[in-house]
């Protein structure tokens, strides 16, 4: 968390309902099961699904997602 916090441009919001994790910039969104710790990424199958606004087929899903991040982020806290 650490390290995360350190990174400019980062904030770091809390939903209790929700477990999904979503990693976005202005081009590329990656919507994944993966928790951002070395348990996890030694020891658990993870998936994820990589959203591209330079592949025109990703343009509408990119869209609605980034709809839902907003929708999501007015309705979470700012973890402390």
């Amino acid at each position: 968390m650490k390290f995360l916090e350190s990174l400019r441009f980062v904030v770091l919001k809390f939903n209790e309902d929700l477990h999904a994790k979503c990693y976005a910039n202005e081009k590329q969104m990656i919507i994944t099961s993966l928790n951002l710790y070395e348990f996890s990424m030694a020891n658990n199958k993870e998936m994820g699904v990589l959203i591209d606004l330079e592949d025109e087929n990703d343009k509408s899903l990119y869209d609605e997602a980034y709809k839902e991040i907003e929708y999501i982020d007015s309705t979470s806290q700012k973890f402390k």
